[in-house]
């Protein structure tokens, strides 16, 4: 993982932009491993949000 992903990490899971491009700054060669490690969030994102909805329609998330 490149440095510059856990750059601008806060406490609260909320991210700053500054340090992060700071350290692009410092190693630019971090941009193309950022990038994917960028891709690879949203594409496991987008299946648990996939994954919800089909327990979801399954039933399979009712509280009882």
């Amino acid at each position: 993982m490149p440095r510059a992903a856990t750059a601008g990490l806060r406490d609260d899971g909320s991210t700053a932009i500054l340090p992060i491009l700071r350290e692009l700054l410092k190693q630019p060669s971090q941009l193309g491993p950022l990038l994917q490690v960028a891709g690879d969030a949203r594409a496991a994102r987008t299946t648990l949000i996939q994954a919800r909805h089909a327990f979801g329609r399954a039933g399979a998330l009712r509280i009882v």
